[in-house]
């Protein structure tokens, strides 16, 4: 079931929405029209629609943040050491493991 309401977003404009499976659809020119209001809707938590000649284009959803700390570099500074010769540790082995000859 399709219904065409109207809501008032601003104190002095208005924009037409439809709801479409219980998720409101605007269109591309109501969006364009009303963007900060919009996005301001859907920062509240208010997922909506952006739909071009009637077909749905795009989903606007509210941000979120992820809830892990993203892993810094660094974070283990002065805890472990790494020799200076750390790139050529073992090369002769690993030169000798490569050169073999299958045979």
């Amino acid at each position: 079931m399709q219904t065409n309401d109207s809501i008032t977003i601003d104190t002095d404009k208005e924009i037409r929405i439809k709801y479409k499976n219980k998720m409101l659809t605007v269109s591309i020119h109501d969006a364009e029209r009303q963007l900060a209001s919009l996005v301001e809707q859907a920062a509240s938590g208010t997922a909506f629609i952006i739909s071009k000649a009637g077909r749905p284009m795009v989903k606007v959803i509210p941000f979120t943040s992820d809830t892990e700390t993203p892993k810094r570099l660094g974070f283990m500074v002065g805890e472990i050491t790494v020799p200076e010769d750390f790139d050529q540790m073992a090369s002769e082995e690993i030169v000798h493991f490569f050169s073999e000859s299958k045979g």
